[in-house]
């Protein structure tokens, strides 16, 4: 119990299982076609997204990458945590499938507001979204990522940011790689 080490890990574990189960769950009312009331409380984003951040480098694929983050506003959001912390892992891991065959891998996340909106962005350094797809990575089952992906991850972000009343786009990133901007009022 006094090993600090142990207890990390063992928080690791217990959120990793929390995790496979809050997608279970949402992958099932997106089979059904059910858009379950969200569990809406005031959030903090930093603290969130520093839980994110921390379990997140768990995964090789991001724990190889440069993973910076830079807080420009504190804004409190309502929100469904735990959903919305679904949404930045998948936008993370995806950052990092973007950039595993970039030299220098990078991802920076960011939090601002603008506006009346709490906007978190996840950017990578990868080759971006090719022109002949852009209209499709929010659509069900589209996925560029073969046998290891199953096309839900976005549109499951969208369906969750939507539920929130708030919007999550995407534009090309200066330089090369794709930024995603989630806004939440």
């Amino acid at each position: 119990p006094e090993d600090e080490d142990i207890q990390e890990m063992s928080e690791m574990v217990i959120e990793a299982r929390d995790r496979i189960i809050d997608l279970v769950d949402e992958i099932r009312r997106f089979a059904a076609g059910d858009e379950q009331g969200l569990n809406l409380l005031p959030h903090d984003p930093v603290d969130l997204l520093q839980r994110v951040a921390r379990f997140v480098r768990c995964d090789a694929k991001v724990r190889r990458t440069n993973l910076k983050y830079h807080c420009h506003n504190e804004p409190i959001v309502i929100m469904d945590g735990d959903r919305i912390r679904q949404v930045f892992i998948n936008l993370i891991q995806n950052a990092a499938d973007a950039v595993h065959n970039i030299e220098k891998p990078e991802i920076i996340v960011q939090v601002y507001v603008k506006g009346e909106f709490a906007c978190i962005s996840v950017s990578d350094n990868g080759t971006g979204i090719s022109e002949d797809i852009k209209e499709r990575i929010f659509d069900p089952l589209f996925t560029t990522k073969g046998e290891s992906g199953l096309g839900l991850g976005l549109d499951i972000c969208k369906r969750i940011i939507t539920a929130h009343q708030g919007r999550l786009l995407h534009e090309d990133r200066e330089g090369g790689g794709t930024t995603f901007i989630v806004q939440l009022p």
